[in-house]
């Protein structure tokens, strides 16, 4: 009785055969979707927009739950899976981010188009996948903190988020976000996390012939999410110096997050400046030209 109310003029064998077309395509989409080993709660994610199912402004209008269904951000667009994951102007400019850091992720047009290429990209490129599985994960989740009155986390915040989870994805293979440092795991097969409720600082120096230079930092979790990072473009002829001197530049950058860690470990690549700090630590600043030098780390 229902086939007849329908009035689509097919016959039954044409109607079960199209409903076979339908789950062969599901499995496909379940296919890639399983080779970017993404966490369980992004693969969830995925598998709700894959089938329609995110709670955006027009599945809630559509449900009789809110009477509006556009964009929160302001996009004049309507908020559907579609705008989530390529038409919003938010998700644009983070991977526009992203691109400008080496990451070639295309410009794709609408759902169906982003699909198809991760369906290609999960066997070609999958790291680069990945992070933009992350990427339109943690959009949404921004999004929610707008919705919900909170202050929205910023682009850069976004994108450095996604590399992260997207390295470690692929670093190991992990099958609960809820890992600690005590499980020995490795990051690119060097980098380790800090003890729990520790953060990390990464710090490096880069010297050009012509004196320019550049020192950096960034700021991991225990977990190994990105926390923070900062750059300084400086004049120098000492490499030494330099890293010496991007070890000691987070006193100008100090954030909310490092006074709630319970300790910060500092890791760079130059032996003599580590084991100088190291020597200060332990034996006090007399060993040193400059007495106050780690004031910012009592």
């Amino acid at each position: 009785m229902e086939i007849i109310y329908k009035f689509s003029g097919k016959s039954i064998a044409a109607l079960i055969s199209e409903q076979s077309f339908f789950y062969e395509e599901e499995d496909a989409n379940w296919r890639w979707l399983k080779k970017l080993k993404l966490k369980p709660r992004v693969n969830i994610f995925w598998w709700k927009l894959i089938h329609k199912a995110i709670p955006t402004n027009d599945f809630l209008m559509y449900r009789r739950i809110i009477n509006f269904n556009g964009c929160p951000r302001g996009c004049e667009d309507i908020e559907d899976a579609n705008h989530l994951t390529v038409k919003c102007s938010f998700m644009n400019k983070i991977i526009i981010l992203l691109n400008n850091w080496g990451y070639d992720i295309p410009d794709l047009n609408n759902l169906d188009n982003c699909f198809n290429w991760l369906s290609k990209a999960s066997t070609s490129n999958p790291f680069i996948a990945n992070i933009y599985c992350f990427a339109v994960f943690f959009s949404w989740k921004s999004t929610n903190k707008r919705v919900h009155g909170l202050e929205e986390d910023s682009i850069s915040s976004i994108a450095g988020n996604a590399v992260s989870f997207a390295s470690l994805s692929f670093s190991q293979d992990l099958n609960s976000v809820n890992w600690v440092s005590n499980q020995q795991l490795l990051f690119q097969n060097t980098w380790k996390p800090p003890p729990t409720k520790w953060i990390k600082l990464n710090v490096d120096a880069a010297l050009n012939n012509n004196y320019s230079a550049g020192i950096g930092g960034v700021i991991r979790d225990c977990k190994g999410r990105f926390l923070f990072a900062f750059g300084i473009k400086t004049l120098h002829w000492d490499i030494s110096s330099l890293k010496l001197e991007a070890l000691l530049s987070i006193k100008k950058f100090t954030q909310e997050c490092m006074y709630k860690a319970k300790g910060i470990i500092i890791e760079g690549d130059n032996y003599n400046v580590m084991k100088h700090i190291q020597d200060i630590l332990k034996n006090g600043p007399s060993v040193s030209n400059h007495p106050n030098l780690l004031d910012f780390l009592s």
